[in-house]
């Protein structure tokens, strides 16, 4: 079981999923930073 799917089950700690949602979201910014906006 991925650790995606065990967030979305409500199986892992909150810590674990606050330092996961944290370092997505800092990827992303990073991505939409380099290659722009996506004209959505």
């Amino acid at each position: 079981m991925t650790l995606l799917t065990r967030l979305e089950e409500g199986q892992a700690d909150e810590l674990v999923a606050d330092w996961l949602l944290t370092r997505l979201a800092r990827t992303l910014d990073s991505f939409a930073k380099l290659h722009g906006p996506s004209g959505l």
